[in-house]
């Protein structure tokens, strides 16, 4: 059964559901792409340059997972734009 994730959840999901799985058959290239993903979703890693946190956005998590659980999750993307013509 499908059901809707919010990027967070899909993230979480993939960190305790489908990594365990598929951990021991990672490079430690993969291995360190993914523990990087997971510390930056935690905002613990931060811009070396600026001392901004580095955010785990849903383009990077959509990549991540594409490439790590393919066919695991669906991606809909919806792009929606207002005007408010009262201005």
């Amino acid at each position: 059964m499908e059901r809707e994730l919010k990027p967070s959840q899909a993230w979480e999901h993939f960190w305790n559901e489908v990594k365990p799985d598929i951990w021991a058959g990672l490079d430690n290239r993969q291995k360190n792409r993914i523990i990087n993903a997971n510390r930056d979703h935690h905002g613990l890693r931060k811009n070396h340059r600026n001392g901004r946190v580095i955010n785990l956005g849903p383009e990077r998590i959509e990549r991540i997972l594409a490439e790590f659980a393919p066919g695991l999750y669906r991606v809909e993307k919806n792009i929606v734009f207002y005007f408010d013509d009262s201005i």
